[in-house]
């Protein structure tokens, strides 16, 4: 909740979080580190929420980039029930990890803009399937300015 605030206030720009938020997000951040300690399935969420923490206090680009990067790595899937939102462990984060890096990091870190493309469809095909629309629609969005407007995001 509190990225998706930050990121509404930011709309596009980079703006940094009041110091309140800081402190806010870094006390989630504390639990969600605890909790991977025994929950593995959390190691997911903390490597992308310590590179949100870092894009919205200002930090150097270059470590949350490499943060985001281990949450765009994929991992095995685990066997769950088909159709069910949580068979794709993982999944939703790096989607969401796409989607902060082509927001909020320097171009320079950024693969080309062909890659960047296929990335976000990437990323939009699993928040279709994860249910998460404002994301995907988000997602389809960056697509459309990537591609200068001129083109319909693919659903």
């Amino acid at each position: 909740m509190r990225t998706s605030l930050w990121q509404k206030q930011a709309s596009g720009e980079t703006i940094h979080a009041s110091k309140s938020v800081l402190t806010g997000f870094q006390r989630d951040l504390s639990s969600l580190r605890r909790l991977a300690l025994t929950f593995k399935p959390a190691q997911c969420k903390l490597f992308l929420h310590e590179a949100t923490v870092r894009l919205m206090a200002g930090a150097s680009p270059t470590r949350t980039h490499q943060l985001l990067q281990h949450s765009l790595q994929k991992r095995p899937p685990n066997i769950s029930k088909p159709g069910d939102m949580y068979s794709l462990p993982g999944q939703r984060e790096r989607a969401t990890a796409i989607l902060l890096a082509c927001r909020h990091l320097p171009l320079s870190f950024l693969s080309s803009p062909g890659q960047r493309a296929v990335m976000l469809a990437e990323a939009a095909r699993t928040l279709e399937k994860v249910g998460d629309r404002r994301s995907y629609h988000d997602c389809q969005q960056m697509m459309v300015k990537l591609s200068g407007g001129t083109a319909m995001a693919a659903s």
